[in-house]
């Protein structure tokens, strides 16, 4: 483990969302996982590398970087959002849902979005009730 300055930080992470912007995925993950050796607790990091499992296909791995996120900041929605996509990828519907509405009974500022894609899973698992009352859910909290 090594000590790391703000600026030296900022850096860092540049040099990441470049590698990965660039089609590096491999250079990415290895910066990312150095960030996370050297702060476990950078939820962004296992965001970041979750998003380079979701790319690869590999979406078992994407889950468990979600978690490791969510483990950190449990009332992030992005990654609740992002969790259930990775479930729902691989056919997990269940507990995709299960995510959303888990997201749903703390968060406040992005009902709307996490409905829709709870709305959208339903659909995409031919559960149409569901999907029918998760958008009269959304309806009401838009109007």
């Amino acid at each position: 483990m090594s000590f790391i300055l703000e600026d030296e930080m900022t850096t860092f992470l540049t040099s990441t969302k470049k590698a990965f912007e660039n089609g590096n995925l491999d250079k990415s993950e290895q910066l990312l996982k150095q960030a996370v050796d050297v702060n476990p607790l950078f939820d962004s990091a296992w965001r970041n590398l979750g998003l380079i499992g979701f790319e690869r296909g590999n979406y078992k791995y994407a889950r468990v970087c979600y978690r490791m996120g969510l483990i950190i900041e449990r009332e992030n929605t992005d990654l609740h959002q992002l969790l259930a996509d990775a479930y729902r990828m691989d056919g997990l519907y269940n507990k995709a849902k299960e995510v959303l509405e888990n997201s749903l009974t703390h968060e406040s500022t992005q009902t709307n979005s996490t409905l829709l894609k709870l709305y959208q899973i339903e659909l995409d698992s031919g559960d149409f009730e569901s999907a029918k009352e998760t958008f009269s859910r959304y309806w009401n909290t838009t109007n």
